[in-house]
């Protein structure tokens, strides 16, 4: 069996979608001796395969700008789909290349299934690694403070325990995967993709700006930001930081929040793990861990102040700098799409929105960022999915050939439109042939939302009115004297 597949598995916050940005638009490479081909290629969720500029277009229509792997794909049922798409990437003499950091936690999936031998192909696993401490503190921010099922780092380890963060026991069990010929093992570099990129022996990618790094955590201004919407975010949600960091420049590091104790417990715990995981390092890599006080030492950590709750709330001025950021970024938006949900007059004729008098009151602010910010978040989200559907049913049409061109027909109308739409798509083109001004338009609007909600539930267009309009009604009451 000489089908070799490559498997980058992880683990997460180790630079694995900078790594899948750079591999979406750079799909085709070459080995820098010119011998070997390779494409990268995801695992879509029935088990099928996209592959090269399909992926570049996908993850150009994505807040995240990068494509990957679904995670749940190691199953029998999956084998003969992926087998016969394996077969045309074989044939034309490429390596593919698949990336899903979730998979570091799912070998026991892969060896039950042998879905691996199943496919006809051994793999070369890929996983990089970094301390225990470190991982931990951005992982909160990343995933489980936003989850809900948890109230403090401590609380997670209580729950959760420790088995996490065992690098070396998650290793070994990829080792046991049927069908995998070795495991190569790194530690987290600041260039995640030369290193990957120097690892496969890969020629350099010319014309290429260098690689940006992508889903990094957020600074702590954006964080106070976000725990107010912890019902945005979601633990899954990462599209959600990308807005944020597409709109918003603050200065800072992501906070703090682990204490001296759990340090020193979280250190204690994997250190017999960490033992292990050096005899799995090459020597450079072993003599690189063994001299690195992050792994080993909780003084380490000792000037790195906890973050207390009371401490991410926002301030006034990161209040200010908020709105002043949010409001033209949503004008930007509305431009761009050309449907006003929010009157840009309304703050032009105020300058600096008067967030800035002094007798503008806080909760005043808070009123204006509780509308402004969702809403950009929803018109990022809403102009993403529309082109992203079209996309993605662009790519399902180039792989259909089978299908009758009635059939391709209907399958392109309901990806690119919601079943709701049947009868939005009617209305928003008569609404659009309403011969009255925009201001007018909007007046109608607010009216029949208003008074008639019952008639028009169904709608996004309400649905979103209710959302932003009625808190901008909020926003906009005039103080009483």
């Amino acid at each position: 069996m000489n089908r070799k597949i490559i498997l980058h598995v992880g683990v997460g916050k180790t630079g694995s979608s900078s790594l899948q940005s750079f591999l979406s638009f750079s799909p085709y490479l070459v080995s820098a001796d010119g011998k070997q081909e390779f494409i990268y290629c995801c695992f879509n969720q029935n088990g099928g395969i996209s592959a090269g500029t399909d992926l570049t277009k996908l993850a150009g229509c994505s807040l995240l700008q990068y494509s990957a792997s679904e995670t749940d794909i190691a199953r029998a049922e999956h084998i003969p789909q992926t087998k016969s798409d394996l077969e045309e990437i074989f044939s034309a003499g490429c390596t593919p290349i698949f990336s899903q950091e979730g998979w570091s936690y799912r070998a026991d999936e892969f060896r039950k299934s042998k879905f691996l031998l199943g496919i006809d192909c051994t793999a070369h696993v890929i996983v990089y690694v970094r301390p225990q401490v470190e991982w931990f503190n951005s992982a909160w921010w990343q995933w489980f403070v936003w989850s809900g099922k948890y109230a403090s780092p401590e609380d997670f380890i209580a729950k959760r325990g420790f088995k996490i963060m065992l690098w070396a026991d998650l290793i070994a069990k990829w080792k046991d995967v049927p069908g995998v010929e070795s495991v190569r093992i790194r530690l987290q570099t600041k260039d995640i993709v030369e290193d990957f990129r120097r690892l496969l022996g890969i020629a350099e990618v010319t014309g290429l700006s260098p690689s940006p790094k992508v889903n990094v955590g957020l600074n702590q201004t954006l964080i106070k930001l976000l725990l107010r919407y912890p019902e945005l975010r979601g633990e899954n949600s990462a599209d959600v930081d990308a807005v944020l960091q597409k709109h918003f420049v603050f200065e800072g590091a992501t906070p703090w929040v682990l204490g001296t104790e759990l340090i020193s417990k979280i250190i204690t715990e994997t250190y017999a793990d960490n033992q292990r995981l050096l005899e799995m390092l090459d020597e450079e890599s072993r003599q690189s861990m063994q001299s690195d006080r992050r792994w080993w030492d909780p003084e380490f950590y000792a000037s790195r102040a906890e973050v207390l709750k009371k401490e991410l709330k926002l301030s006034r001025n990161e209040m200010i700098d908020i709105i002043d950021q949010a409001i033209p970024a949503l004008s930007r938006l509305q431009v761009i799409a050309g449907k006003g949900w929010w009157d840009p007059d309304y703050y032009s004729s105020r300058p600096r929105y008067d967030v800035r008098l002094p007798e503008t009151k806080n909760e005043d602010l808070l009123g204006i960022i509780d509308a402004a910010v969702p809403a950009l978040i929803r018109l990022e989200r809403l102009g993403v999915e529309r082109v992203g559907k079209n996309e993605m049913s662009g790519v399902l049409l180039q792989k259909g050939q089978e299908l009758s061109l009635g059939a391709l027909r209907i399958l392109h109308y309901f990806l690119v439109n919601r079943p709701y739409y049947l009868f939005r798509g009617t209305t928003a083109l008569l609404w659009t042939k309403v011969p009255i001004s925009y201001r007018r338009k909007n007046e109608l609007k607010q009216l029949l939302f208003s008074k008639m909600p019952w008639l028009f539930s169904w709608s996004g267009a309400y649905r979103r009115w209710q959302a932003t309009n009625a808190t901008m009604q909020e926003v906009k009451k005039p103080r009483k004297k």
